[in-house]
Order: C-alpha cells, then sequence, then structure tokens
C-alpha cells in the first residue's frame, strides 16, 4: 500500500489543502486531512513543510510564529502516517485484508476519536448550539449606550444565514473547522475556496466578521487559547459595491405603469419605502395604524424593527393613499426575496435600463461590467432613494439621519448615492456663487 502526502493545487500562489492519496492494486482513495500550506514551504519529497530556505525566510516577514505553525503541521502529518502504519500492522496481526477503502475509513475513526479527546469544539456546533441559540432565546444579549440589548430579528436572521454557509462550506471542502486550526493559512484557503465557489467579497467578509466574533467570545471564555482574530491579516474582506437610487422621473415611471393583483402590491410596497426612506422591514409593514396627525399635518410613525427607535416623517400623499387602499390593506407578508425579484421586471418595464458600469471581485480580480440599472435594484434601493433623493431637496442631513439612523454624516454620505456633478449643481443655487448686488 502506498500513502502519499499531495497538494491540491501545487501551483496555486495562495495556501492549499494537504491530501493523502492511498493507493492499493489499483484502487485509490483521496482522504482530506483539513491541513493546508503555501506550496513554497512544502517539499513533494520528504513530504512535509520546510522550515529553512529563501521562500521561508521570505513567508516567515509577515508572519512571526511561521515556523510553529509548520512544526505542528509536520508533528500532525507524522501522526497520520503513524496511524496508517498502524493500520496495516493490525490488519497482518488479525490477519484481515488491506484495501484502500479500509485504511480511509480506520483514519476517519481514529482522528475523530483523537479530536475527541484532544481538540476543541468544531465552530459551527458552538455557534448553532451556544451562540445563536442563546441570542434567540434571549440570554446573550449586546450592549449600546450602556444598555443591554437583545437582538433584533432581522440580525438573527442574517447570523443564521452566516451559519448556513459555514456549514455548506463545509460539506463542499469535507472539512469541518475547528477553533484551533484556524491560521493565516486556513484563511487563505477559506476566502479562495468560497471565491472559488461564486461567492462574492463582500459576503465573504460577513462569514469572516461572524467567525472572528465567535473566535473573541469562546477565546474569552477560555475554550481555547487561538488569538489570530488579532491578526491583522486575518481581515473581514469589503469591496465597494454599486448601488443606484431611483430619480424623480424613474420614480413617476415606475407608479405609471399598470399593474395589479399582487404585483401592484409589491410596486407601491417599494415606493412606500421610496417615500419614507426606511428600511424594508419597517416600511413593508406600515398601515394606516402609523398615521398620525400633529397640528393638522400629517405623519408616519414607527417603531424601527432593527434599532427600536421612534422615527416620524413626513407623509408623503402617495403613501396617505397606498395605506387606504383596501386591496393593500388587505394584502398577505411580503418577503424581501420576492419584491427583489418582481421590482426588478418593474424596472425594466418603466424603462429604467440605462447601462451602469459594475467593478466585481472575481476570485481576487476585479472585473469591470456593464449592466442595466434595473439589476441592481433592490428592496433595500428605496431607502437608499428617499435618502437621497431627501439630500438633493436641501434637507439637511442630520433631519435625514433621524430617518436613516445613521449616527455620523460621514457615514451617512457615504451611503447616499450623489454625483460630484449633483453636489456641484446643487450648491450652485446659493448665495454665496451669485453675483453681489449693487449698491
Amino acid at each position: 500500500m502506498k500513502c502519499v502526502f499531495r497538494l491540491r493545487k501545487s501551483q496555486s500562489d495562495t495556501p492549499t489543502s494537504i491530501y493523502l492519496d492511498i493507493n492499493h492494486k489499483n484502487h485509490r482513495r483521496k482522504f482530506g486531512l483539513g491541513l493546508s500550506i503555501h506550496p513554497d514551504l512544502w517539499d513533494s519529497k520528504k513530504q512535509e513543510a520546510v522550515l529553512t530556505g529563501s521562500k521561508f525566510k521570505k513567508h516567515a516577514k509577515g508572519n512571526p510564529i511561521l515556523r510553529t505553525e509548520l512544526q505542528n503541521l509536520n508533528a500532525k502529518l507524522g501522526e497520520i502516517r503513524q496511524e496508517a502504519q498502524d493500520y496495516q500492522l493490525r490488519a497482518q496481526l488479525e490477519k484481515k485484508a488491506i484495501s484502500a477503502n479500509g485504511l480511509q475509513e480506520f483514519l476517519k475513526n481514529e482522528l475523530r476519536e483523537n479530536r475527541a479527546r484532544n481538540q476543541t469544539p468544531f465552530l459551527t456546533e458552538y455557534y448553532e448550539v451556544i451562540y445563536l441559540k442563546g441570542i434567540e432565546d434571549g440570554s446573550i444579549t449586546y450592549h449600546k449606550n450602556g444598555e443591554r440589548r437583545q437582538y433584533a430579528p432581522s440580525t438573527i436572521k442574517v447570523k443564521r444565514q452566516s451559519l448556513n454557509a459555514l456549514k455548506k462550506y463545509e460539506k463542499e471542502t469535507r472539512s469541518r473547522i475547528r477553533f484551533e486550526n484556524l491560521d493565516l493559512y486556513w484563511y487563505e484557503d477559506f476566502t479562495n475556496n468560497l471565491m472559488e465557489m461564486g461567492y462574492k467579497q463582500n459576503y465573504i467578509g460577513r462569514l469572516i466578521k461572524e467567525i472572528k466574533v465567535i473566535l473573541r467570545r469562546t477565546y474569552e471564555e477560555g475554550i481555547h487559547g487561538n488569538q489570530i482574530f488579532q491578526n491583522s491579516k486575518f481581515a473581514t474582506l469589503t469591496e465597494k459595491t454599486k448601488s443606484v437610487y431611483l430619480t424623480d422621473k424613474e420614480l413617476e415611471k415606475l407608479e405609471a405603469i399598470p399593474l395589479a393583483g399582487k404585483d401592484r402590491i409589491y410596486r407601491d410596497m417599494f415606493l412606500i419605502g421610496c417615500y419614507t426612506a426606511m428600511r424594508f422591514g419597517d416600511y413593508s409593514t406600515l398601515d394606516t395604524n402609523n398615521i398620525i396627525t400633529i397640528n393638522k399635518d400629517k405623519y408616519i410613525v414607527k417603531i424601527t424593527e432593527k434599532t427600536g427607535e421612534k422615527v416620524i416623517v413626513p407623509l408623503h400623499p402617495f403613501v396617505e393613499k397606498t395605506l387606504n387602499d383596501e386591496a393593500y390593506r388587505n394584502r398577505n407578508k411580503v418577503y424581501p426575496q420576492k419584491l427583489n425579484k418582481r421590482i426588478k421586471q418593474f424596472a425594466k418595464e418603466a424603462g429604467i435600463t440605462q447601462e451602469e458600469e459594475l467593478i466585481e471581485n472575481v476570485k481576487g480580480q476585479k472585473v469591470f461590467k456593464r449592466v442595466p440599472k434595473y439589476r441592481l435594484i433592490s428592496s433595500h434601493t428605496a431607502r437608499r432613494t428617499g435618502a437621497t433623493l431627501l439630500y438633493l431637496n436641501d434637507v439637511p442631513s442630520i433631519d435625514i439621519m433621524k430617518i436613516t439612523g445613521h449616527k455620523s454624516e460621514k457615514s451617512f454620505l457615504r451611503y447616499i448615492r450623489v454625483t460630484h456633478e449633483q453636489v456641484a449643481k446643487r450648491m450652485s443655487t446659493n448665495r454665496f456663487f451669485k453675483p453681489l448686488k449693487a449698491v
């Protein structure tokens, strides 16, 4: 029986997985080890990590604990070699047949028992059984402005989605995530795998952020001693996304298309979001009970789902008309995924088809694309549209922030979508740029 450690991608520029190639009487099996290494640091003849040489020195410059990490890796490979030898020796002593399948199952069982005795829990198990369950039942909270708060249903939903994505990664790669195995090599392998699976960089960044939250929490609880979450290279990936807003004329076009039944409800709900600048979870649940009158003026009042704060917005005529419409009042619950799909179609029918330049990160490379604007519209576009149009119509940023919930003007100005030309045109109306009157 021949057993050889091999790299999944020996020509890769980033860390790649190590697997055991088992070959016996023309029967081959690949056994994933849950280990990874940069090809520069791998000796294919010795089948182990190199601890000297120019390439090692190059990688060690950015990682002061590289030698210790590689020594631990070689120790794990040595243990697996010993397990493979033990399998063959036991089979001979017990006069049992040796096979590639037999060794694969033996290693699975041995490694599983070793991990049960010596290793920390799986990250996804802790995430689901302890962390997420605690958030859902209210036993795990967070603090803000000196107050103890429970997580909002929308936040819990996002965390549940992150857990499902991590489980999918484990299933696709056939490797479980252990706290003590999380290092910069794992980080590179994880992010590269997800990019190859088609995930966007911002989505991957969200998963990294959740992993760092769990790592820090379990470290503080004494479950492990891994402080990789403090390493600046174990970073949350982000990229600037292409977000759009609709102009006044585009809103008029959208409102003008003839729709009936559920389609009209979807379209009208989106427009309500544009005229209130609220989040989907808030504008999708508005009804006539949210309308109040103050000194003969009408407003929409809402306790926001995410922050629990009160928001008051002047009542737009379209919003008042729609909330009083019988069909809209009797609507069934609308889910954002359904609205996202339908609003794109409505925008296309309304002629909102001009091309927008889009920059995407595809497998680590920036790719420039041009896509029709309607494809970039989603349920969240409504909130961004409302905030941007209010700003362009000279409503002070501090007042709009009371609706959107932004805590700083800097973050608010990053959120809205205003071009340099629009800012210049808006400024041109200021008396500062007008000629002085003759005395």
